[in-house]
């Protein structure tokens, strides 16, 4: 009897540690996964996790534009005394990674007082580790800058005053479109697309817009926008206002260009790859019923959709029936076979295939 009991509680004990060894493993695992928030009571700021485990970073200070990097890291702009800052956070330290200054001088008070903080639009990308990109983009004057997690210093290199950005797939590109401009009667602009070595700080140009100069008051500017991850640039001159479009190029990553048909949408899909979309009536959208064309980054044609009237599609509305229209403008693309048409003023999307 008593070699039958020692028996079971030596089971019992094996079949305790299995299950510890299987819980401790999986609780580990998930605590690496820390988060961070402010609390305004005390103006500290926190690292904490699912299962309750808390650290404070800072105290006495207000957070702005607080973004999570990754499951160990967070930026964070920081206030303490009326002085502002950008911080590197980890589960259990805080890192001044550039002061911004006084909140009463400076581009900085531009910066703050035209743009509340707390909807600025402060940029963050995760690149190659241990690099990080951030920038305070709401104005021309903003900080830029790339900071090394590793070391927790700035990197020696100089990004400019960006309309479009966007890091490569692998993280050790960056590319972006920056503008520049003269007043020779009328306004004239170019437009330069380049690509940062994240690693070397090398950077090369890839390609260079320019808006032709015309004998008339008006103001002549171009305007890029890219995919994900800067494969594939498109770039549109205009002259006073968004439309029509007077010239359009696409470019891709490896410097290659090549001028597109003005009249069609450029548009990233939902699969990721980067397609056209165009209709006989570009700028009014269908209204009676007409052709869209979904065609590839090189202008082959995959797929043309029969659009009905649009009074046989939408949901009767009154006072408002004649108003709808079915536009391009904000159309988006699903796949090299759906495409998703919008219905102006009502927000519906009508799914073509």
């Amino acid at each position: 009897m008593i070699w039958l009991i020692r028996q079971m509680a030596l089971l019992a004990g094996v079949m305790l540690v299995t299950i510890t060894a299987l819980i401790v493993p999986a609780r580990a695992e998930r605590e690496l996964r820390w988060y961070w928030a402010w609390r305004e009571a005390d103006g500290a700021v926190l690292a904490y996790t699912a299962f309750g485990d808390v650290n404070v970073l800072i105290t006495d200070a207000r957070a702005y534009r607080l973004r999570r990097v990754d499951d160990s890291s967070a930026v964070v702009i920081i206030e303490q005394q009326n002085y502002f800052a950008y911080y590197y956070l980890t589960p259990t330290s805080a890192h001044e990674i550039m002061p911004l200054g006084p909140y009463e001088s400076g581009p900085v008070a531009v910066a703050f007082v035209n743009y509340p903080l707390i909807n600025g639009q402060a940029m963050l990308l995760n690149l190659d580790y241990p690099h990080l990109f951030i920038a305070d983009s709401d104005i021309g004057t903003g900080k830029r800058f790339i900071y090394n997690r590793e070391t927790l210093q700035v990197e020696d290199v100089t990004v400019p005053a960006f309309t479009e950005i966007c890091a490569s797939e692998d993280g050790t590109k960056l590319r972006y479109a920056y503008p520049t401009r003269t007043v020779e009667n009328v306004y004239h602009a170019s437009m330069k697309v380049e690509e940062l070595d994240v690693v070397s700080g090398n950077a090369r140009m890839l390609a260079e817009f320019r808006a032709a100069e015309r004998d008339r008051y008006d103001e002549e500017y171009i305007q890029c926008v890219a995919t994900q991850y800067g494969d594939f640039w498109h770039c549109t001159e205009h002259v006073s206002g968004y439309l029509p479009v007077e010239n359009a190029w696409v470019m891709r990553a490896d410097g290659t260009l090549y001028t597109v048909p003005v009249d069609f949408y450029f548009r990233e899909g939902f699969d990721g790859n980067a397609y056209f979309i165009a209709s006989e009536n570009y700028l009014l959208g269908c209204a009676e019923g007409c052709e869209a064309h979904l065609y590839s980054i090189d202008l082959s044609l995959l797929n043309t959709y029969q659009i009905p009237d649009r009074n046989n599609l939408l949901p009767y509305v009154p006072g408002l029936r004649n108003q709808v229209g079915l536009g391009l403008f904000h159309s988006r693309i699903i796949d090299s076979k759906r495409i998703l048409l919008s219905a102006d003023l009502h927000d519906h999307f009508i799914v073509c295939k």
